[in-house]
């Protein structure tokens, strides 16, 4: 079972990007990462570009070759895996879908409205990191700073 999480970021008049992250989206995982390894706004910014993600690791790439063991997998969770860069067996039009979405609304608008499991969702403003959990039976999130 996967934990999807959106990572967002937004400008200072509440317009932003948003892309999906598949795998351990939880906040002892991909909130600790953004933390620790995504603390600029380029580095953000790097990251959002590469669209949806499978996998977040410690930087967005492009050489995933230095931490690629012999057998083809992945060093200390090191690696960042996109969709759209990644996936060999994409057709263009499957990795066009994988891209960014654009968002307003500020943080209220990063969770689509359709979307009735939200994840954990990760934004990145001019102050910083900060981060909400899904809530049951409940469509609205309280983000804190992260």
């Amino acid at each position: 079972m996967s934990t999807d999480a959106y990572i967002a970021m937004l400008d200072r008049e509440g317009n932003g990007q948003r892309i999906e992250l598949r795998m351990d989206g939880y906040p002892t995982w991909a909130g600790a990462r953004l933390l620790l390894h995504y603390q600029t706004e380029e580095q953000v910014r790097q990251l959002i570009s590469l669209g949806n993600l499978f996998t977040l690791g410690n930087r967005p790439g492009p050489d995933p070759g230095a931490f690629i063991n012999d057998d083809g997998t992945d060093k200390l969770g090191q690696l960042t895996r996109s969709l759209m860069r990644d996936t060999i067996h994409f057709t263009p039009e499957q990795k066009a879908r994988q891209a960014a979405q654009t968002f307003r609304g500020g943080l209220d608008g990063i969770v689509p409205r359709d979307d009735q499991y939200p994840p954990f969702t990760y934004a990145w403003t001019a102050d910083g990191w900060f981060g909400a959990a899904p809530v049951e039976e409940c469509d609205v999130f309280a983000y804190s700073p992260y």
